[in-house]
């Protein structure tokens, strides 16, 4: 969320972040254990998600209905954003790094060396790179598939189906700290 605050002031794209705060319910023992996970998991990259009581909840979200929730959890820095808005703001805030976003452009393969992308093969041809981020979501294995590795070789960084901005540039620096020069994001790749 704090590149959601700060990604206007960066960019000069509004994102329609609205920080509103998130309330996680359980109903039933297994759910209330997955969320008692997600809370360690969360403070564990310093995110302020905490249980808290039925009532509680029922005092931040009054038009719940109470009946059968056996727990809770929190997070006041959860929000939303407008889609459109914040691609666009996380499209701006990428060139600024440097990175040059092909739209409309259909992968076709993956050429691996020594067990190493090299290479981006696409209908506009073929584009030249030391590393892949497959973050293209649903179509992940689908893209893994038609490359020359397997989908579980490590020149892939799988993302989530929303890979963001900021996942993209931490990604960026760990690879030019490595000496990687050139990195190539795949997302909806097989769609034009």
């Amino acid at each position: 969320t704090d590149l959601y605050r700060r990604l206007k002031d960066e960019t000069g794209q509004d994102t329609g972040w609205r920080e509103v705060g998130g309330v996680r319910l359980a109903s039933s023992p297994r759910r209330l254990e997955e969320l008692k996970r997600q809370v360690g998991l969360a403070r564990s990259f310093g995110m302020p998600l905490e249980l808290i009581s039925s009532q509680e909840a029922l005092n931040l979200f009054p038009i719940m209905n109470p009946e059968g929730i056996t727990g809770s959890a929190f997070i006041p820095s959860d929000g939303f954003a407008d889609p459109a808005s914040l691609a666009h703001a996380l499209a701006k805030g990428a060139r600024s790094f440097g990175v040059t976003i092909r739209r409309h452009c259909t992968v076709t393969g993956i050429t691996v060396k020594n067990r190493r992308a090299v290479e981006v093969l696409t209908d506009q041809g073929p584009i030249q790179t030391e590393f892949v981020v497959n973050a293209a979501g649903m179509w992940a294995p689908r893209l893994a598939a038609i490359s020359q590795a397997g989908y579980s070789e490590r020149i892939y960084i799988r993302a989530a189906a929303r890979a963001d901005y900021e996942t993209v540039m931490r990604v960026m620096a760990r690879i030019s700290g490595a000496g990687f020069t050139n990195l190539a994001l795949v997302s909806d790749p097989l769609s034009k």
